[in-house]
């Protein structure tokens, strides 16, 4: 399914929906002792068998309070030769066509009062929201956001995808700026697999779309320095030498060289200044956005190539943190405006 508008004409070639390499359902280890507790209750009154043969003794009430479809499959008529080849001490036994490993999950949250965990395994996290999703378990939503805040921050493109599933356009569009981080071929050889037959490639492409989108409003921002000349810094470093820090400053810099900037404008700059900003420009091309404003390195360039003077050298930390600061909330200001353009955000569910 795709939950992402298609691409326009002048966009990116249209690619097929990803399907499924195998249709082979999943081998999963045989449980010793079975069935697993609390499935043994022999006053049950339903068995819930999985496709390899392992039986789940529970309870109609627990299923049918969380399961419409349970509750249906529950209440439909039945053969009599039917109804007595799946019985079992007197107990009706239904079988699904799920693994034992995710029924035992999937089971295990429809009991009172049980708490929602996710396995380590993302592949066997789909096949338990795949399992969910199919027999509306009430606290379907619910797990997906647990599992969701899970990949966020290790595996954003996954936490996007499945947002993008399950069409949590918030969710989406902040798992989105978590890809920021990501370098784009990051983003492009993300494996998929676990998403087969379920999101199409388009929904990927989407995401890429949206990243290309901020590198070029981070990138064109960084390409002239004329945005720069009228802040004046006067207020967060009025203890620190003023605005003309990082420009001409009438402390030792009063005839500071000119340089271009990348657009070829020139511009009365200390050279470890010009220095930085080529060099961030460079990092939003080559990484994701998100992080490019690296205040470290700008100190580092002012130690080698700033002034030797005792009063540039004792504001240079505080100065130099103020407009790290200022460049980061610029570049932060010109994504949230990618983020609402509808030219872009049509991408992100």
């Amino acid at each position: 399914m795709n939950f992402i508008r298609p691409l326009p004409a002048s966009g990116m070639p249209h690619i097929d929906p990803i399907h499924s390499r195998s249709t082979t359902p999943p081998i999963d280890p045989i449980p010793e002792p079975q069935p697993l507790p609390p499935f043994d209750d022999p006053d049950a009154d339903v068995i819930i068998c999985s496709c390899e043969g392992i039986k789940f003794r529970t309870y109609k009430s627990n299923l049918t309070q969380v399961s419409p479809v349970m509750k249906t499959m529950f209440t439909l008529p039945q053969s009599s030769a039917a109804a007595a080849e799946d019985m079992e001490d007197g107990v009706p036994v239904v079988r699904l066509e799920e693994t034992w490993i995710v029924l035992d999950i999937v089971l295990r949250h429809c009991l009172p009062r049980s708490a929602l965990s996710q396995p380590e395994s993302l592949p066997l996290t789909m096949r338990v929201l795949n399992a969910a999703k199919k027999y509306e378990m009430d606290w379907t939503p619910a797990y997906v956001r647990v599992v969701f805040d899970s990949l966020l921050v290790k595996q954003p493109v996954h936490a996007y995808l499945l947002a993008c599933l399950y069409c949590y356009r918030d969710e989406a569009q902040l798992a989105a700026r978590a890809c920021l981080r990501l370098p784009t071929s990051v983003i492009a050889n993300t494996c998929l697999e676990e998403f087969e037959g379920v999101v199409s490639l388009s929904t990927l492409q989407g995401l890429i779309q949206y990243r290309l989108a901020c590198r070029e409003v981070v990138v064109n921002l960084l390409k002239s320095w004329k945005w720069m000349n009228h802040y004046s810094f006067k207020d967060s470093v009025s203890k620190s030498g003023g605005s003309a820090f990082w420009f001409s400053n009438s402390c030792c810099f009063v005839d500071s060289p000119a340089f271009d900037d990348p657009a070829g404008q020139p511009h009365r700059v200390q050279k470890w200044w010009a220095r930085f900003m080529s060099y961030t420009r460079e990092r939003a091309e080559d990484v994701g956005c998100e992080d490019v404003v690296v205040r470290e390195q700008a100190l580092k360039f002012f130690m080698t190539d700033g002034s030797n003077c005792s009063r540039c050298r004792s504001s240079s930390h505080e100065s130099i943190s103020a407009f790290t600061k200022l460049l980061s909330n610029a570049i932060q200001e010109g994504l949230r405006k990618v983020s609402g353009c509808s030219s872009v955000s049509m991408y992100i569910v």
